[in-house]
């Protein structure tokens, strides 16, 4: 049976969420005591109704302008606009203020109509993606991409411009609260002394851009820092685009038990490895990572799933590897795809109040020492301009198997500090440039004399290939 085609109107719903009662008692009691708006965050556009839009207009723009707020002034204002008429005339605005009995309430009927607005919001969206679906000649990727990333605006609470008082109290609070508990990392702690010694630790709502040249360890490093993290109690995710979740799990795993990722994939374990092997399975499936290995992601799609895991698990810190490999819309030239990746990237860490270690590609010039500092970072200046803290990640230029991480940007404190790192002999993790020995396991059995010879962790076949560190065995 053939079905016939129908055609699709989509006119939208015939009365929009609204509440003329809460609009008119909240503009009856700004007009009651226009002092309580300073804190309120809500726009002309919040109003469904538009001449309750153009009465609250008057009362911002009598406010930002220094002058009073009162019945006269507001008629005023409105008359000279051509709009007291359509308003209501005077009438209405007496009678907005003699319907409301007092301003205590103001809050709340805000709220109110805050709420209907992002409900108006959210139908037009799904209304356009609707008419996007069933437009043939529409790009249906973007119109998802582009929903995606206005249905998350909506769903975080607007925040409008207030005083600066709001943020002076934050800060006292901030500061009454460090006085009481003194600590020199007031951030995410890393597991890195060094590291936190400089930055505080990581900081949420902040990006951290991580670039250095292939074969360094990037990736391996951020993994660390986030088991670290996880270990502190602070959950984590990482959107591994290049490798695969078993290949980041088995890094951890050797890196938690001090077993080679070669012997494991080998079968070589001896009986005294064992313990150590289940001991780190046990303590890696214990902390709060989460893992997506989905080789094709854009910014929406992580920005939907850290709203989910941050509304479910408390996530707080998260590692994107690596964001040149992010599929944001892909019609458009480089450069146009790098500035918006960037901003997306940005506005996620920002808008969910997390913290970031996004991993960045290094320019062929940058790679072979040409061009120091940012300008070795690839990708954009907005790139660049969106990152809080930038640091780049080179081989030390005399001691083996050991790297330097240089700190090209901080937005607080200063930049060029630097600390170094090396990588265990023969594990996939790093620590402290100075240390003499590899730091013990978890759980650590007596030592017995292994039944196989050891092959080196990082060969040229194993897919966990670091080919700059010297191959040696623990």
């Amino acid at each position: 049976m053939i079905e016939e085609e129908t055609t699709f109107t989509n006119p939208g719903p015939a009365i929009w969420p609204h509440s003329p009662a809460n609009e008119e008692a909240f503009l009856g009691s700004a007009l009651i005591d226009p002092e309580t708006i300073r804190d309120i965050s809500l726009s002309p556009d919040d109003f469904y109704i538009r001449r309750n839009q153009w009465v609250y207009e008057a009362i911002l723009d009598l406010q930002r302008s220094g002058q009073a707020v009162d019945y006269i002034t507001v008629c005023s204002y409105l008359d000279k606009q051509s709009r007291l008429a359509e308003a209501g005339g005077s009438a209405r605005i007496t009678e907005l203020i003699n319907r409301t009995a007092s301003s205590l309430h103001i809050g709340s009927y805000a709220e109110v109509i805050r709420e209907k607005a992002r409900r108006r919001r959210v139908l037009k969206i799904t209304q356009s993606l609707t008419t996007a679906a069933f437009s043939e000649d529409s790009n249906l990727s973007g119109a998802i991409s582009q929903a995606l990333d206005s249905l998350s605006r909506s769903v975080v609470k607007d925040k409008g411009a207030v005083h600066i008082s709001h943020f002076l109290s934050q800060i006292y609070d901030e500061v009454e609260a460090a006085m009481n508990n003194h600590q020199d990392t007031f951030g995410i702690p890393t597991g890195f002394p060094d590291w936190d010694a400089i930055t505080g630790g990581l900081q949420r709502g902040e990006v951290v851009k991580l670039s250095g040249e292939p074969g360094l360890g990037k990736s391996l490093l951020a993994m660390q820092i986030l088991t670290n993290a996880a270990r502190a109690g602070y959950p984590g995710a990482i959107y591994e685009l290049e490798m695969s979740g078993r290949q980041v799990a088995r890094r951890s795993i050797s890196a938690a038990s001090h077993i080679t990722t070669a012997a494991m994939r080998s079968g070589k374990i001896t009986d005294a490895e064992m313990p150590l092997f289940l001991h780190a399975i046990e303590e890696m499936e214990g902390l709060p990572i989460y893992i997506s290995d989905c080789s094709v992601m854009t910014t929406m799609d992580i920005r939907a799933d850290l709203m989910r895991l941050k509304d479910n698990f408390g996530t707080a810190l998260v590692v994107i590897d690596y964001e040149g490999l992010l599929d944001d819309d892909p019609e458009k030239d480089d450069n146009a795809r790098s500035k918006l990746i960037s901003k997306r990237v940005h506005d996620i860490f920002k808008d969910l109040d997390l913290a970031g270690i996004s991993i960045m590609d290094m320019t062929k010039d940058g790679i072979r020492g040409n061009v120091k500092g940012q300008g070795a970072v690839a990708g954009t200046a907005r790139s660049l301009h969106d990152a809080d803290q930038i640091v780049i990640m080179r081989k030390h230029e005399s001691q083996e198997n050991v790297v330097q991480l240089l700190w090209e940007k901080m937005r607080e404190g200063a930049a060029k500090r630097a600390m170094n790192l090396v990588l265990l002999p023969g594990l996939p993790m790093f620590g402290p440039a100075d240390s003499s020995s590899i730091p013990a396991p978890a759980q650590q059995p007596p030592k017995k004399k292994r039944s196989q010879p050891v092959e080196p962790s990082w060969s040229a076949d194993d897919p966990d290939d670091m080919s700059f560190y010297t191959e040696r065995n623990p």
